[in-house]
């Protein structure tokens, strides 16, 4: 800044020093970039805190859905889940043209096995005929299920009825080699399979009632063996299922 003095031939100049006037503009310059580091930290924590969190969230959703759908004692799918995946698997073979198997299985005179082994016996027998289906079924479309009690299910997307019963005996066999393994009583399984080219006309819930039908037969027989019904004719009315055939536990 300047002015001249008066009339005289005097110029009054007055201004800073180029030292002064950088050293406030550093220090504003300092004060501001360390409040937007400062910032930045702050947004990155928030950011990964709420990666985290969803993460955790996440895998939590995650573990309930599985608990939801699965079977505690056995780790395969529980009833909930197979009635989803039959349904499902049944439509995209009615799309596909693909024939479509039900596999049931049922532990024979479980009760007499729990009253001469006791119940945690009974429990390491189901646990080891779950690890036997979960070593059986290979493909991804493939499902195993307990179905309710000493009762187990297999959904076989695609396959044939001969098919399913090379899978029932494969299952026969590592059932056996895990008993062994395991140390655990071995006992006997009647199976029953059904296999079907899904129809318009036609509701999945007949397969299942085909399949328990040649479970039931299965057991008729005298057990510990496998029995199938293919037809998709067949007649199932309640009628059919209730004559001389019987479920024995």
């Amino acid at each position: 800044m300047y002015r001249q003095i008066a009339d005289l031939p005097l110029v009054l100049s007055v201004g800073q020093s180029t030292e002064y006037i950088y050293a406030n503009w550093s220090q504003a310059a300092i004060a501001i970039g360390a409040l937007a580091a400062a910032l930045c930290a702050i947004a990155f924590w928030l950011t990964v805190y709420l990666i985290r969190e969803l993460k955790r969230r996440k895998k939590a959703e995650t573990k309930y859905v599985t608990l939801a759908l699965s079977d505690s004692l056995t780790g395969l799918g529980n009833r909930r889940h197979f009635n989803d995946v039959l349904d499902r698997e049944w439509r995209r073979c009615m799309r596909d043209d693909e024939p479509i198997a039900l596999m049931m299985l049922d532990t024979d005179l479980f009760k007499s096995y729990n009253d001469t082994y006791g119940h945690p016996a009974g429990d390491a027998l189901l646990q080891t005929i779950g690890s036997a289906i979960a070593g059986t079924i290979k493909r991804g479309s493939d499902f195993g299920a307990r179905y309710g009690g000493d009762e187990f299910a297999i959904v076989l997307s695609g396959a044939s009825t001969a098919e399913a019963e090379r899978i029932a005996e494969s299952l026969r066999l590592r059932f056996s080699e895990l008993c062994e393994q395991n140390r655990v009583v071995e006992w006997g399984l009647s199976i029953g399979i059904s296999g079907f080219r899904p129809r318009l006309d036609e509701h999945s819930s007949e397969l299942l009632r085909a399949a328990d039908h040649a479970l039931y037969r299965a057991k008729n027989l005298g057990r510990n063996r496998t029995e199938v019904l293919s037809v998709n004719s067949i007649d199932l009315a309640p009628a059919l299922l209730h004559s001389n055939l019987y479920h024995a536990a």
